[in-house]
Parts: C-alpha cells; structure tokens; sequence
C-alpha cells in the first residue's frame, strides 16, 4: 500500500512531506481497522479513494467494521521520551497531528474516514527574533 500511494502522490505533485504524512496515516487508518475492529464484526471491505485539489489530497477510507469515530477518542499523551512511552494508544494522536483535516460519518453501516493533506509543504512559520 505504502509503494502505490508514494508513487500515486509523487505523480500528482503532491509533496515529499505530505506524501510521507500521507502514508503514515493511510497505514495506521488500515491497521488499526483490520487489528482493533471486534471478532463479531470484524470488517469484511475496506475501500480507499484519493482525490486531489490544487490545494491538496483527500484520502478516504470506508469499512464496514464495527462504528468507531476516531475523532471521538480521547486519548492522553503518555510521556515525552521512549522510556516513557507504551506500546500501543498512539496511532490516533498520530493521525490527528499528522494530517491537515479529518473528518468522520458513519454513512450506510459504513466508518468513512477523510484525512486531508495539504499538497505543497507548509512554509515553516517565522519566528520573531529578538
């Protein structure tokens, strides 16, 4: 998945640094619905569309999985170095900080996902020197 989106975004003109956002987020969306969606409604399709804007790239994920609106999830960071961390709990705060927008609907027994990505890197913003 990682190598179609890569060259997908790289041909639409879609930055190096949105692209790699992109795919890290476009990962942990399918991991997280094949590995955390419940044995008794575990999800059967996953389909994901890309659409792009001049101004950038939506990516959408749907499943029919079990509902679960990631924007909902509250979740606290755990620590500020490796030793401080678990495994595990990261992945939406991740997608949160990494993706420009998200939305979520629960459309027709379906999770819809929509992770927006600004196409051209974000200038770093100036900070004012003394």
């Amino acid at each position: 998945m990682s190598a179609w989106w890569c060259d997908w975004a790289h041909s639409n003109g879609v930055s190096a640094d949105a692209r790699e956002r992109g795919e890290v987020c476009l990962n942990e969306v399918a991991t997280n619905i094949l590995v955390h969606g419940s044995a008794e409604h575990r999800a059967t399709r996953v389909e994901i569309s890309v659409e792009t804007s001049p101004e950038g790239v939506a990516i959408t994920i749907a499943d029919d999985g079990q509902p679960f609106d990631p924007l909902a999830h509250h979740s606290s960071r755990q620590g500020y170095s490796l030793e401080d961390i678990s495994i595990g709990g990261l992945g939406i705060p991740l997608i949160r900080d990494f993706a420009d927008d998200i939305s979520y609907r629960r459309v027709d027994a379906c999770n819809v996902l929509t992770l927006t990505f600004a196409k051209h890197a974000h200038p770093p913003e100036s900070v004012p020197r003394g």
